[in-house]
């Protein structure tokens, strides 16, 4: 058995990956402890690990990011971006240095594994590795890391082709570290200095670098290639927590021989079904599909009133389900319609369900970028698609069978990548050999 950290952001998209590597963990026979906010704390303790809250000063709420940092109100654009990158990523850094530092002193940790944007794990991994355990960074959005003909992470580009777009890319670089993320680099730089006595030498992006491993919780056929990586890549799978054993919607019955479309925003992004979710049941309102939508989690009169308002009514072929077995569902999609969620999205090439991608906040323009590289779907370079755009997206996919045949080759990687096994050889390789012994059985 190892005695293992696990840290994350109090946020649910950086939690929810880190709980289901968790959950495995805890039913291997391991010890986990999990550092993250208190607005977390069920959902982590339900995975069997023991919780440990965040101080104060990193905690926050995240479900009203306007009320844990309103000092980012009314920002947009470059300057949205770079405050974000400073103020949500960077600056609760000493705080939770602080907090992992007390969590190694209370108990012999073997391993620490971390989502890739908690920076409180930085300065632990800059430090020998004789004096620290071993570190892990857990890649839960597309891989952050620069390679060879590559454009700056979150700019939803493609790899250079031609060598103008190599030179154009170089730029972008020198744009992107030297302007946009220089007030977070220089803060963590200074932050690491003072706390261990050595300086953050590389580009807020490349910090998952830092670690013993990258273990990359997707597959290396939905990512840009990197030959030069500066540390161990592992890829791992997605693992994906879905609902399931749900009792079946009354409606289930109605999908049976039709042509389905799912639209979802996510888990997060679902407050304001104006930027995807009305647009595509409006463009699909005459369509002969049956459109089913979910509201993360939204009751069903919540959400069919949500499309009232901004419909009029709700159209006939539209289903809606508050909780729907995803596990029932996605096998019988032929389109999955959405903004983009990294989660969402290899749970549909999990499948082999074809995508139409629209989004353009966090790390979703990557995502759809990597859609569009694999020739798994379509993606809107918009985050408000019209309706004709959805229509002729959603007519694309199903005419031209290389969509589904490019997702279902994602999904047979998928299959056979290996999962929490990956991490836990590599925890494994971390401890002594009789601890080996006891944990393989």
């Amino acid at each position: 058995m190892a005695s293992i950290l696990v840290t994350a952001l109090p946020m649910l998209g950086h939690v929810s990956p880190c709980v289901a590597v968790t959950k495995e963990l805890v039913s291997r026979g391991h010890r986990v402890r999990f550092l993250t906010g208190r607005n977390h704390q069920e959902r982590v303790e339900a995975a069997g690990a023991t919780f440990l809250p965040l101080p104060a000063e990193a905690d926050f709420d995240d479900t009203d990011m306007a009320a844990a940092f309103p000092q980012l109100q009314g920002m947009t654009g470059i300057r949205g971006l770079s405050a974000i990158v400073l103020e949500v990523f960077s600056k609760p850094i000493d705080a939770q240095f602080a907090a992992v530092t007390e969590a190694l002193r209370t108990e012999l940790t073997d391993v620490i594994l971390s989502e890739m944007l908690f920076a409180g794990v930085y300065p632990i991994a800059l430090q020998p590795r004789a004096v620290r355990p071993a570190v892990g960074i857990l890649g839960i959005s597309p891989m952050t890391l620069k390679g060879p003909g590559l454009p700056p992470y979150g700019m939803g580009l493609l790899p250079a082709r031609t060598p103008l777009e190599r030179v154009r890319n170089r730029i972008l670089h020198l744009l992107a570290n030297g302007f946009v993320l220089r007030p977070a680099q220089r803060y963590l730089a200074q932050s690491t200095q003072r706390l261990v006595g050595r300086r953050l030498g590389v580009p807020f992006f490349e910090m998952p670098g830092l670690g013993d491993a990258l273990l990359h919780l997707g597959i290396q056929g939905f990512e840009y290639p990197r030959p030069s990586a500066r540390t161990k890549l592992i890829f791992t799978g997605p693992l994906i927590s879905t609902a399931t054993g749900s009792p079946l919607p009354p409606w289930h019955a109605d999908l049976e021989g039709r042509r389905v479309v799912h639209v979802t925003q996510g888990t997060v992004a679902n407050t304001d079904f104006s930027t995807l979710v009305a647009p595509t049941v409006r463009a699909l309102a005459d369509q002969d599909c049956i459109v089913v939508v979910t509201g993360g989690g939204r009751p069903e009169s919540e959400v069919e009133a949500s499309l009232t308002a901004e419909l009029g009514s709700v159209p006939d072929n539209v289903r809606i389900g508050a909780y729907l077995d995803y596990s029932w569902l996605f096998p019988r999609l032929d389109v999955l319609i959405t903004n983009g969620g990294y989660g969402g999205v290899n749970l549909a090439l999990q499948h082999g369900v074809p995508l139409v991608v629209a989004g353009n906040t966090e790390e979703k323009p990557e995502v759809g970028a990597r859609v569009a590289w694999t020739g798994a779907g379509v993606r809107l370079l918009v985050r408000t698609p019209t309706p004709e755009q959805i229509v002729e997206a959603v007519r694309e996919v199903g005419a031209d069978p290389r969509y589904r045949e490019n997702a279902a080759r994602l999904g047979a990687e998928i299959d056979r990548a290996p999962g929490v096994d990956a991490v836990e050889d590599f925890i494994l390789t971390q401890t002594e050999p009789q601890r080996r012994a006891v944990s393989r059985g």
